[in-house]
């Protein structure tokens, strides 16, 4: 193998178990402090907002496991309907009245740019513990439809709520039962924005399977960099945040979980805590087809590129670039076969370390029978990092049959 070769092989996999070991140290770090912490003093107003976008069959599942939460404070849940070509807007509302906890029901029209709309009058009731609303977002014009995404429907949400805290889950998500006082209770002016758990629903189908090990990789490493001290990722499907970071960033840039984490992180001496406990879990299920895949995955690396600050955007290009020059060497080797001693052992050095990140992660997420799909999705994620990486920098990048822009 020629030395030059050999050295960036060296280079890119030995920064790879850096970057992974740290995480792991991380990860093990906000798994003791989530099971360190108790709530004490008065528990803050809560707003839960659901952007919604087609979820027609699964939105009612969504809103039933919100409602099972049993929060001791104040709490509103607003669904946001994004432009929905189905049925989302009934189903939201049949779900809101079907239900004895939704006591207070007001449905909104709203426009999207300048938060004009006409809004119903809420239900009277002076038991009412549980306010609950409906948002219908609508973009000025067919162009702005085109291309709007789930932010800009969360900011519609956002400047309608009156939470002192602003809880965020997507519409095909379910919740558990203690979800809200869990991810509440780690919300503070100290720690305003606190990041939780997602894991796929996943079936017997092994793509599945595929997928859900890679979203467990995925969480385990926001976690673990977030615990060492270098926030990189998260995930808007389970995200709190204090009303005080409107003040600072604006309604849009609170929207945008993975830049708001940014700026809170690196811009400010506050805190962004990752809420390990198993009952901050949200669960979420598998795309159905490799295309959808694929679109799903070039729009979250298409937000790699733009993030605000350095370290979390040259943590995605290494990333990027460890598993250009893997793939590189891996097909080199097959032509000459005097490199594959070296390019195995550097393959199985980055899966070694990817593993001790991932097994405890699956583990602590009562997903341990994923860790048998680990060897095969590793070895696939290295042609899929790549791929999805160029087409999330350079492609065009959709949501839900709408250009992302």
């Amino acid at each position: 193998m020629p030395d030059a070769l050999f050295l960036v092989l060296s280079i890119t996999v030995g920064l790879h178990v850096l970057t992974v070991g740290a995480a792991t140290v991380g990860w093990f770090r906000v798994l003791r402090d989530s099971n360190q912490v108790t709530q004490s003093g008065e528990w803050p107003s809560v707003s839960v907002l659901i952007p919604a976008r087609n979820e027609a069959t699964l939105i009612g599942d969504c809103l039933s496991s919100v409602l099972e939460n049993d929060y001791p404070g104040e709490l509103e849940i607003i669904v946001i309907d994004d432009n929905s070509e189905d049925a989302t807007l009934r189903e939201a509302r049949r779900a809101f009245a079907s239900t004895e906890k939704a006591l207070t029901h007001e449905t909104a029209v709203t426009n999207v740019g300048g938060m004009s709309g006409e809004y119903t009058a809420p239900i009277a009731d002076d038991e009412a513990e549980v306010v609950t609303r409906v948002i219908e977002a609508r973009d000025g014009t067919e162009t702005e439809r085109r291309i709007r995404n789930k932010t800009a429907a969360l900011t519609a949400g956002i400047e309608s709520s009156t939470g002192d805290v602003i809880l965020t889950t997507d519409a095909d998500c379910v919740v558990g039962s203690r979800w809200i006082r869990t991810m509440v209770r780690r919300c503070t002016l100290e720690s305003p924005m606190i990041s939780g758990p997602v894991r796929f629903d996943w079936r017997e189908k092994w793509f599945d399977r595929v997928q859900a090990i890679e979203m467990t990789a995925l969480v385990a490493f926001g976690a673990g960099t977030l615990g060492a001290g270098f926030p990189t990722i998260c995930n808007g499907a389970n995200v709190a945040m204090r009303r005080s970071l409107l003040s600072e960033y604006g309604s849009a840039t609170v929207a945008a979980d993975e830049v708001l984490l940014q700026h809170v992180a690196y811009d400010t001496d506050q805190e962004v805590i990752f809420e390990a406990h198993p009952d901050a879990v949200v669960e979420t299920g598998c795309v159905d087809d490799v295309a959808e895949y694929i679109e799903q995955r070039s729009r979250w690396a298409w937000m790699g590129t733009r993030y605000p600050y350095a370290i979390p955007s040259l943590v995605a290009v290494s990333q990027w670039f460890i598993h250009a020059a893997l793939l590189v060497a891996l097909i080199a080797a097959i032509a000459i076969p005097t490199w594959q001693p070296v390019v195995i052992g550097a393959l199985l050095v980055k899966m070694a370390a990817d593993g001790l990140l991932v097994a405890p992660a699956a583990r602590h997420l009562g997903q341990n029978e994923l860790t048998r799909t680990f060897i095969p999705a590793s070895l696939l994620w290295i042609p899929s990092a790549v791929i999805i990486g160029l087409l999330g920098t350079f492609g065009t990048v959709h949501w839900k049959g709408r250009r992302v822009e």
